[in-house]
């Protein structure tokens, strides 16, 4: 077996490096001159030392810069905004294309750019181009003068896997060209002749407005080191087994998603888990006088290019280097993982690469940013055996070099001719950090952490079985209820004396608007145009005069048409106003006594008969439930709980994504909140949604922005103001996963066990036995299969752990006789003996803590009562983490719950509400209510 293609240490080997004491190498190991000299056995790890070239002799020392410690960096993610522009003007054929003359030329027309821009221009799916098929080039305007044209390049063999899910649905174009701080663009297009290229459409990125920004250093810190003797010997259920030496290489620091302000619900799928055979080196093609501070706002561009216009899971590349030598996460699923990219074609499970942000066709790369890639490259090889001047690797289906440029793989002048020419000189720079990290103490194998992910979305889930049947389910997460900036759309609304949102009133599938003239009391319904805006009112209607605290109601008079319910302010009776579809109404009394009612809100069926309820406020604050029954009729008011004198409750629909309507609340601490209908008539606690709702007057809910989810819509004076929903939500309704856990007494949401990039359910039945459930991706698991006989009951504390022993499959961690072992996973096969991680374990309860330190292995968490510890790599004494868990059970670590790259942990009240403690630098923030509903199930994990 080729020694640059073996694992470092075995399973049992790499469990002890986990188990045992660091030693953090100093900054010798961190900055290193090209002049190392090869220790005698540093060889052993990644085949015979390469001839260092004649500019690195010993007693020449090149400078080799250091990346700057911090940067300025985001505090919340950020959203881009995007425009698509029709590519579709004749316009005349340009003097030098690298088409052949005679083809097709259409252009955009001119388009303002807000922010540092950045433009693509992509094409209809499915539509297959060559390279030289097309051009694209663009000019920009700044300071009253238009630049020259100049080309966009698209690359072929750029991008997803074509047979892949992410490459189907992919819309093919050019890379993104970031055209920076310019006041507009133009793009155009030749097409070779017979060449069709339809639904040309040019997008236009601005890498959003920044909410806070703070100084930084990278969040992904440098791996520690850890010395395994020659003559050393770990304990297992087996006996003990003699282990070898092995080594790996620092990881570099790495700016995290976070700190450029990802903005995580952009992702989708399932993230997918390849190998690593080589790495590919890439260039963004933009103007290379970036400053620092721009670098965040240069990658949020290109990700949003990627995932929104492109259509890509998530940007393409694993890593982006700056020009001040500064490494960034690219695609999410673990810096230490093969995460499989969308960057070379053909090559990308099989692979990574790291895109240098610069136009390297045209001027030579920093030196800062060479040496960036030199220590990633060194790192990123040594975890899979490789050394970085290996020059025959076999990746997929052909044998390349080690490191390679994207040219090496495709037609494509990427990485450009300067960096293509630098890249000999990085393997040899890669070589030696690897050599010299051979010579000092070893670094711990990097481990994976678990991703629970079972519907295929950004965000992790928890399965559980439900008391009364012993079904399985599975609770998805969605990054947590949240509601955007505020948009102002429009303006000349304060002529209305009334004005709200409501379902469809006109049948064309959009919500609309209700207004009434305040002088003349001439109402009529004004159809919303799907962005937010709304037109004319369709017909002038008097018959709302004299009627007060109007609402949407829905369909309550079990119709195609969606209603409207008013009370006559003399009389107090109650009216329906039934929708003809065409924007008029007729109207029938529904019930008397309500003079003294101060508010009337509906949002749909809250009782789960089928049927639109309303509410109605009294003076003292309590609501009254009266129940619809299709027909246009309610029945006799039920009190609802709580006292409700907020400054905003209204309708309409399921704002927190469990398929329940709810209420949108303005507390009167000024936050925003929504509660959540228990679809047995009643609401759960206040649930606090992210944004601001300000002093905006007659809020009411509805689509209105293009997605399903209702928005805000109220009005600041004279001034239309939409506070869009961002899709996210705490825990969604519960998706039936099929088998039965009937005879479990432990669930464990594992994450991929067996590798097929969706993830998986172990349970411990109760005969000890374990059996694996493997997962679809979509929320439904297989039948069960036992994967392993030996008594499971009798370890405590039994936990999905992720992937401790760094061999790419996740593992358990139990307590076994008072130690903490682990057992590390074998796919759809027995798991491997136990191998001991920690030599004394007290507590009740293990939680998965991931990289609690942002290390590269990972931790543990021992809950004792309501007190949690921590377990750095899984040793020594545990450390104590600040964690409100007061009356809460089944407490587990959960995974990124918040999307802010920390691991977070849930617990369950005795009343059955879900809570969630956000992980902090010290430990666990303030809990975070997620939801009711939960008492039905008695396994949760």
């Amino acid at each position: 077996m080729r020694l640059t293609k073996t694992r470092f240490v075995t399973v049992c080997q790499q469990a002890l490096i986990v188990g045992t004491a660091f030693a953090v190498l100093g900054p010798a190991a961190d900055v290193i001159s090209l002049d190392v000299v090869t220790q005698p056995d540093a060889s052993a790890q990644f085949g015979p030392a390469a001839k260092a070239p004649a500019h690195s002799q010993r007693g020449v020392r090149p400078a080799v810069p250091t990346p700057a410690p911090e940067a300025r960096v985001e505090t919340a993610p950020v959203d881009a905004t995007i425009t698509s522009v029709a590519v579709d003007e004749k316009a005349a054929a340009p003097a030098h294309v690298d088409v052949p003359t005679g083809g097709e030329v259409v252009q955009t027309p001119p388009h303002k750019v807000d922010g540092f821009g950045t433009v693509g221009v992509t094409w209809q799916p499915g539509t297959k181009l060559g390279d030289n098929d097309i051009a694209v080039q663009a000019r920009t305007f700044k300071n009253g003068a238009w630049s020259d044209w100049s080309e966009v390049k698209y690359e072929e063999s750029e991008g997803p896997d074509p047979a892949s899910p992410e490459g189907r649905a992919a819309r093919p174009g050019t890379d993104p060209l970031i055209v920076g701080d310019v006041d507009e663009v133009q793009t155009r297009v030749v097409t070779a002749p017979g060449v069709k290229a339809p639904d040309l459409q040019m997008a236009v990125v601005g890498p959003g407005a920044s909410a806070d920004t703070t100084t930084q250093a990278p969040a992904i810190t440098t791996g520690e080191s850890s010395a395994v003797d020659k003559d050393a010997t770990l304990s297992t259920d087996q006996g003990d087994i003699t282990l070898q030496a092995s080594t790996t290489v620092p990881r570099p620091t790495i700016y995290s998603r976070a700190q450029w302000g990802a903005d995580e619900s952009w992702r989708k799928g399932t993230v997918e888990y390849g190998t690593i055979a080589a790495g590919f080196i890439h260039h963004t093609v933009n103007a290379n006088d970036y400053t620092a501070d721009e670098v965040p706002g240069i990658l949020r561009s290109i990700y949003a290019y990627h995932t929104k216009t492109k259509g890509w899971n998530d940007i393409g590349y694993n890593f982006l280097i700056d020009r001040f030598g500064r490494i960034w996460e690219g695609r999410y699923g673990g810096v230490d993982k093969a995460v499989v990219g969308a960057h070379t074609q053909g090559y990308n499970s099989y692979s990574f690469a790291a895109s240098a942000i610069g136009n390297f066709e045209e001027v030579q790369p920093s030196s800062a940013m060479l040496d960036a890639y030199a220590r990633l490259y060194a790192w990123k090889l040594s975890m899979y055996g490789i050394a970085a001047d290996d020059t025959s690797q076999w990746v997929g289906s052909k044998y390349f070099q080690a490191i390679n440029g994207h040219r090496d793989a495709g037609q494509t002048a990427c990485p450009g001719k300067y960096m293509y020419a630098q890249i000999p000189n990085i393997r040899v720079a890669a070589r030696k950090y690897q050599l010299a990290g051979g010579s000092g103490t070893p670094a711990p194998v990097a481990g994976n952490p678990r991703v629970p992910n079972l519907v295929g979305s950004a965000w992790p889930d928890l399965v559980a079985r439900r008391a009364s049947d012993g079904a399985a389910v599975v609770l998805p997460t969605g990054g947590l209820l949240s509601f955007g900036s505020p948009i102002t759309k429009s303006t000349g609304w304060s002529k209305y004396d009334t004005k709200f949102i409501s379902p469809d009133l006109n049948r064309d599938g959009r919500s609309d608007m209700f207004v009434r003239m305040a002088g003349t009391g001439t109402a009529g319904v004004r159809p919303g145009l799907g962005d937010g805006t709304f037109g004319k009112a369709i017909t002038p209607l008097k018959i709302f005069i004299g009627y007060d605290l109007l609402t949407a109601a829905g369909r309550f008079n079990a119709g195609w048409t969606n209603d409207i319910i008013g009370r006559n302010a003399a009389t107090g009776t109650l009216v329906l106003f039934k929708g003809d579809g065409a924007g008029g109404f007729t109207k029938v009394g529904i019930g008397n006594g309500f003079g003294s009612m101060t508010k009337l809100v509906a949002t749909g069926d809250l009782t789960g008969d089928g049927h639109p309820d309303l509410l109605a406020r009294d003076k003292s604050g309590h609501f009254w439930r009266y129940d619809g029954d299709g027909q246009g009729h309610i029945g006799s008011g039920t009190q609802i709980p709580g006292v409700w004198n907020y400054p905003v409750v209204s309708g309409f629909g399921d704002l927190s994504g469990d398929g329940l309507p709810d209420l949108l609340v303005r507390g009167t601490d000024g936050a925003t909140y929504v509660a959540q209908g228990t679809g047995n008539g009643a609401f759960s606690k206040l649930i606090p949604a992210g944004g601001s709702l300000g002093s905006l007057s007659s809020v009411a809910a509805a689509p209105v922005t293009g997605t399903p989810e209702p928005d805000a819509v109220g009005f600041a004076g004279d001034s239309l103001v939409v506070v869009p929903h961002t899709g996210r939500f705490n825990v969604g309704r519960a998706i039936a996963a099929g088998p039965s856990f009937r005879n479990a007494n432990r669930v464990l949401n594992v994450g991929d066990w067996d590798g097929d990039g969706k993830g998986d359910v172990i349970t411990r039945q109760t005969n000890g036995d374990l059996v694996f459930y493997r997962g679809t991706g979509t929320g439904t698991l297989g039948s069960g299969t036992t994967i392993d006989t030996r008594d499971f009951n009798s370890v405590s504390m039994l936990t999905a752990a992720g992937d401790v022993t760094g061999d790419g499959k996740p593992d358990l961690t139990a307590d076994k006789g008072g130690q903490l072992v682990v057992f590390p996973g074998n796919g759809a096969a027995s798991l491997g003996r136990s191998v001991v991680l920690n030599q004394t374990i007290s507590g009740t309860s293990l939680i998965d803590l991931g990289r609690w330190d942002s290390g590269g292995t990972l931790d543990s968490g021992v809950l004792s009562s309501s007190a949690l510890a921590w377990l750095p790599s899984n040793l020594g004494t545990p450390k104590s983490l600040s964690a409100d868990l007061s009356g809460l059970s089944g407490v587990m670590g959960a995974g990124d719950v918040t999307g802010d790259g920390r691991p977070d942990i849930i617990g369950r009240s005795s009343k059955g509400q879900l809570w969630m403690l956000p992980g902090t630098t010290s430990g666990f923030g303030a809990r975070r209510y997620l939801g009711a509903g939960f008492a039905g199930y008695d396994l949760l994990g």
